[in-house]
């Protein structure tokens, strides 16, 4: 399991602001994140995350690992089906 989270338990300010986890430089190798999302087959991310992690830049493999998002809203019309 990986779990970004303050030390107060929360991941973003309560305006939604990441600053304590963006601002700073992230080390060679990410702290092993690409090893770990690679060997895992299944990805669970909130709506969300999801949105704000593809905003930075992320990309998600779904051709080797099934991603599932989780929300309290409907999915809706034109809903991507993750």
């Amino acid at each position: 399991m990986h779990i970004a989270t303050s030390a107060d338990g929360y991941i973003a300010r309560p305006d939604g602001d990441l600053e304590w986890l963006t601002k700073r430089r992230a080390p060679k190798g990410f702290y092993g994140i690409g090893k770990f999302m690679n060997s895992i087959d299944t990805k669970l991310l909130g709506r969300k995350t999801y949105d704000l992690s593809v905003q930075m830049g992320a990309k998600f493999d779904t051709k080797n690992s099934a991603l599932r998002l989780l929300s309290s809203a409907s999915a809706g019309v034109g809903a991507s089906g993750c």
